[in-house]
């Protein structure tokens, strides 16, 4: 077989690279060819050595023994986490694998043989770059420079059956800090806890995407200090909304479990200055999250206010979509109406405006007078151009559903973005999360958890919030997330909360910028601290 044939069946297997023979011949040869300094600023976080000898440069060439099998492939991506593990069996003769930055393939070979040792093959011409590559790699930090101040550990908090009927393990990665900066603090033994759940509208991303991580959380970890945990979860449309749920909330009874947690933080290093193990303190807990993530991390607070100090989301997703229930009874009252939809429904006030503010962004927004929950729509400044651009949109998810249906589509708990970013896109734009929501839910069944679904609608209950209270962030030029939503939502809790005297403590802070504005946000802004004074005073 070609060496490319193989190159491309082997990704195609895995479901991981999808290019023209040319643009993968194109590739390969610049994987080959790259000057030495290039490597560490192309590829920052790029994998060491995987323990076989070789670093994933080029193409690596085995020779098995008659009879030989290759029991596994082993793919991670470029932060040395696992994309997963396939049965992969050969026939005996030449066998070659190719490994393109910034993917590493491990072998486990059985029946004889070896893993390769570094020996590199592109279109029949052998050479040792990669094994020349590997050994200078292994002197340099190859860590990404906003982790140095941490302990980085990963570990499974649940296991799970895919579609194969096969075990899949689901991590959540552990920040501890290196250094206690002050040891007499009588505070900082145990530490407190910031738990972060990751965006991507419940379909995309992974537990620590750093393009997406905010800065100020990572420093607020360090200099407070605090363990952060950030977990994955299982991704629609292949899981359902059900199933998203179940992993979030045996994610928050694992961490609530002392022992595994602690049996983790047991072997890790002792920080500098600190006088034993790290432990953490359950009792001071901050919940934060963006986008989708926001919108996990409102829907704990309402479920377990008396667990958490405070939370801080930036730009929660979802907060527009009403449960099927709700949904019918709005699109009845509309159809009674006449097909108006209320001012109230859009977020709007008696003056049909917006209920934002119009300073310069430092304040509060003002309390809207909506109270109802309005049905999904299309995000609010990136809907679809053209008639094409819908049609398509609408075919990736038409295909999407309907290979999941069919669980013809493998379950994933992370992607690495840009990895579905277009399937999130489409299901923003078109307004069709909501049918992502619906998928694998019997609307006629017994759903005790219908309202952790839906904050807005959980308001509607007798309510509690953790004792910091609730700050929610949120970029006045949002292209993926409503403004209004957010708005809505603190408005609705306000009127709820009022009568108990809490309506203080919940607030939505309105900054110019656009999705994910907060991400390169430091501590030292002034504005951020004081959206945080209460939230993190409560944790």
């Amino acid at each position: 077989m070609k060496p490319l044939t193989t190159l491309v069946l082997f990704f195609s297997f895995f479901g991981l690279l999808a290019a023209a023979p040319t643009d993968l011949a194109h590739f390969i040869d610049a994987a080959t060819h790259f000057p030495f300094v290039d490597i560490p600023d192309q590829f920052p976080a790029m994998c060491s050595g995987t323990g076989s000898g070789y670093c994933n440069l080029g193409i690596a060439s085995y020779m098995p023994s008659s009879g030989t099998k290759i029991r596994q492939a082993f793919v991670y991506d470029r932060y040395c986490r696992g994309l997963g593990a396939r049965p992969f069996d050969t026939d005996a003769g030449k066998w070659s694998v190719y490994s393109l930055l910034p993917y590493t393939v491990e072998l486990s070979i059985t029946g004889g043989g070896r893993i390769p040792d570094g020996s590199f093959m592109y279109a029949g011409r052998k050479t040792d770059l990669g094994k020349m590559y590997c050994r200078r790699l292994q002197h340099l930090s190859l860590v990404n420079p906003r982790l140095k101040p941490f302990h980085h550990l990963q570990a499974p908090y649940k296991t799970f059956q895919d579609n194969n009927n096969t075990p899949q393990k689901i991590q959540t990665d552990i920040l501890i800090p290196k250094t206690i900066p002050d040891p007499t603090n009588p505070n900082l033994k145990p530490l407190p806890l910031i738990v972060y759940f990751h965006g991507g509208g419940l379909i995309c991303g992974s537990s620590l995407h750093l393009d997406w991580f905010p800065t100020y959380l990572l420093e607020l970890a360090q200099t407070t200090p605090a363990v952060l945990i950030t977990p994955n979860y299982r991704l629609l449309p292949e899981a359902t909304i059900h199933e998203v749920f179940s992993d979030v909330l045996d994610f928050w009874h694992w961490v609530h479990s002392p022992a595994p947690v602690a049996a983790l933080l047991a072997a890790v290093p002792s920080p500098q200055n600190a006088s034993g193990p790290v432990t953490i303190d359950l009792a001071r807990v901050l919940v934060a999250g963006g986008s989708a993530g926001g919108y996990l991390g409102l829907c704990l607070a309402l479920r377990f206010p008396e667990q958490i100090g405070g939370v801080v989301v930036g730009y929660p997703a979802f907060l527009g979509v009403s449960s099927p229930a709700v949904a019918s009874a709005a699109a009845a009252a509309a159809a009674a109406a006449g097909g108006a939809v209320s001012s109230s429904m859009r977020g709007e006030d008696e003056e049909g405006k917006s209920g934002l503010s119009n300073g310069d962004g430092d304040g509060v927004s003002p309390t809207p007078t909506a109270t109802a929950t309005a049905a999904p729509s299309p995000s609010p400044t990136t809907q679809p151009q053209t008639e094409e651009d819908l049609q398509e949109m609408h075919h990736l998810l038409n295909t999407a559903l309907a290979l999941a249906a069919q669980n013809r589509s493998p379950v994933r708990t992370f992607t690495t973005p840009p990895d579905r970013l277009d399937l999130m896109d489409a299901a923003m734009r078109t307004g069709r999360i909501a049918e992502l929501f619906a998928r694998g839910v019997d609307p006629a069944a017994h759903d005790p958890d219908r309202t952790l679904r839906y904050p807005m609608e959980r308001l509607d209950d007798p309510v509690r919030i953790p004792r910091g209270g609730i700050a929610i962030l949120h970029g006045r030029e949002d292209e993926v997330v409503s403004v209004e939503d957010s708005v809505r939502f603190v408005g609705k809790a306000k009127e709820v909360l009022g009568s108990e005297g809490l309506a203080g403590k919940v607030v939505v802070t309105v900054r110019e910028g656009g999705h994910g504005f907060d991400t390169p946000v430091g501590l030292g802004e002034g504005w951020l601290g004081e959206s945080l004074r209460g939230v993190v005073g409560g944790g």
